[in-house]
């Protein structure tokens, strides 16, 4: 079969990225620092995803239809106190398309092709300092999954699982000062509800800065706990889908721009996946810190 798009035109990926990221030896971009009492860390970003190589829970490439996925995304942290900070997530535009499925010789429409477009699930959380010492600091997080997306479309283009899930992290951050980089570490746990299965996942990043650039590495692996309802699937190409694994990992390039403003380009590439598309994800953004 031959698969071709049932639209002939694409979304323009622009990335807006209000966002403190203090590649500097006193701070990493999230992580375990909190941020200082009414300061902020604003964020507005674009990811794209866009493959048709399918692997089901067994990690078996299938392949599918291509399926895509745009997302414009607002993330946000404020300083409550200097030890507390409140923090958000919110896509606000996600678009998906799944193409159509003509056979190869026969012109036979197998899948007339369809497009969904709309907000997606959120998130809301806490981060508390729990020790900050020359050795590193050291928070904890909860962060509460709001179902504000669909998880009843048809042809599965989810854009929310429809379940009210919380995550509890444990967070570790070092300066490498005198050099001006950093390293951050986080192992969390999903508690998953409505026949989805819970979750520990393992989040790790270095960067460090020169002048006007900042670089950074980003890896992350999550394991389901096989302990959800096997009949509960999730969205079409893994959308959602439960009893996820994988291995991504990938890097942030940034520029200053001057007055806070910063430019950044990064990727995430995919490895040991389950339940999920094997296809790369792409970010382009623009960080302000206030």
């Amino acid at each position: 079969m031959r698969v071709r798009n049932v639209l002939n035109h694409s979304l323009g990926v622009i990335a807006l990225q209000f966002a403190l990221i203090a590649f500097t030896a006193g701070a990493v971009q999230a992580g375990a620092w909190t941020q200082p009492k009414t300061h902020g860390y604003y964020e507005i970003s674009t990811q794209m995803l866009r493959g048709d190589d399918y692997r089901d829970r067994d990690g078996f490439a299938t392949l599918i239809p291509t399926l895509s996925e745009y997302t414009v995304s607002l993330y946000a942290e404020y300083g409550l106190l200097d030890n507390v900070t409140l923090v958000g997530y919110a896509p606000l535009f996600k678009r998906i398309t799944l193409n159509e499925q003509i056979g190869r010789d026969s012109d036979f429409v197998y899948f007339g092709g369809d497009a969904v477009q709309g907000i997606a699930d959120a998130e809301l959380g806490v981060r508390y300092r729990l020790l900050d010492s020359p050795a590193g600091v050291v928070s904890a997080a909860l962060t509460l999954g709001l179902p504000l997306g669909d998880d009843s479309h048809p042809n599965g283009l989810l854009t929310g699982d429809g379940e009210f899930d919380q995550q509890l992290s444990l967070l570790f951050g070092r300066s490498l000062y005198p050099l001006p980089g950093y390293l951050g570490l986080e192992i969390a746990y999903g508690l998953r509800h409505s026949g989805y299965a819970d979750d520990v996942s393992v989040r790790a990043e270095a960067g460090m800065s020169w002048r006007r650039w900042s670089f950074s590495l980003r890896a992350q692996t999550l394991e389901s706990l096989d302990n959800g309802d096997e009949s509960v699937r999730g969205g079409a190409g893994g959308l959602y889908g439960n009893d996820r694994r994988y291995l991504i990992y990938g890097p942030k390039v940034g520029m200053s721009l001057g007055q806070d403003l910063q430019l950044s380009v990064s990727a995430m590439v995919a490895s040991r996946l389950r339940n999920a598309i094997a296809a790369p994800t792409l970010s382009v953004g623009l960080s302000r810190k206030q």
